[in-house]
């Protein structure tokens, strides 16, 4: 995963180039320009969980759209703070147990971390309708975009 992720933002390394995908950089982006006129959410927001962060305001003007058009805020203000407090939690709230991972080993064994119960994310503490259904449309589009990128870079081997 690590490999798709560097090679979808743009930093294969040389080494890589000959690995046995025989994929490139461009089939990469071209999968991801495909995915992301159909889906353009889900994409800023697997680019942004890689590190690459220059979809974000496009992102947020994605989501407040949709939240003010729902009717689950009033104006841009309640928006703004609800988009924030949602991709803060998705991009920066690892778990501190397993950084992330949502299992922990001991010994030779891998086993659902405690802390996060294997979400490998601290809880999302909120009662705002908003910031929930924000955090959730999120995830629902990052999961699809991912999913679509693994479908069509399988078809490229």
């Amino acid at each position: 995963m690590t490999d798709l992720v560097e090679r979808a933002i743009g930093t294969a390394y040389s080494r890589r180039l000959t690995d046995t995908w025989h994929l490139t950089d461009i089939d990469f982006v071209r999968a991801l320009g495909g995915i992301a006129m159909h889906n353009p959410l889900g994409v800023a927001v697997w680019r942004a969980r890689s590190g690459d962060f220059r979809d974000l305001r496009h992102m947020a003007k994605l989501i407040a759209s949709r939240i003010i058009d729902g009717e689950l805020v009033h104006d841009h203000n309640e928006a703004r703070v609800a988009i924030n407090r949602a991709a803060n939690h998705l991009l920066f709230s690892a778990c501190e147990w397993c950084r992330g991972a949502g299992q922990v080993f001991s010994g030779p064994h891998a086993q659902v971390c405690p802390l996060c119960d294997g979400m490998g994310e601290e809880p999302f503490d909120s009662d705002d309708d908003a910031e929930i259904w924000v955090l959730l449309e999120m995830r629902k589009c990052e999961a699809a975009a991912t999913a679509e990128l693994r479908r069509r870079l399988a078809g490229m081997l």
